[in-house]
């Protein structure tokens, strides 16, 4: 019995070469996809709390130091701004694309002239590490 699956899904990552796709078992694609998904709103959340604390902090350093005065409140308000501005800069995190689902092999390989199916779709289908560096 074979580790290579009959029926696969293929999915392409904005990392990778235009065109190159990986295969991984049926029913594993969309899985891989929303676990990527998943992360990319842990990234966000953990993005948002970093700014809420920073700012409380530098607000409460500020009535530490200057008191509780407009200034103090403008200078947070402006951290809070640079801050969330920073946050939202780190821009669109690039997700894999699920670009067929449920092929038989064969025709998987054929169509997207994958040389490999692998069930790590993180790897290059290679049978050992990369080349050295």
């Amino acid at each position: 019995m074979s580790d290579v699956p009959d029926r696969v899904d293929c999915l392409q990552f904005p990392s990778d070469d235009a065109g190159e796709v990986r295969l991984v078992p049926v029913g594993t694609g969309e899985r891989i996809v929303a676990a990527h998904r998943e992360e990319v709103r842990r990234r966000r959340r953990v993005g948002a709390i970093a700014v809420v604390v920073a700012t409380l902090l530098t607000a409460a350093g500020a009535v530490l130091l200057v008191g509780p005065t407009v200034e103090a409140a403008a200078g947070t308000a402006l951290v809070a701004l640079v801050l969330g501005a920073a946050a939202r800069r780190g821009g669109r995190i690039p997700l894999p694309e699920l670009v067929a689902s449920d092929l038989p092999l064969a025709e998987a390989r054929d169509r997207y002239e994958v040389v490999a199916a692998t069930d790590d779709p993180i790897s290059d289908g290679s049978d050992g590490p990369g080349p050295a560096a």
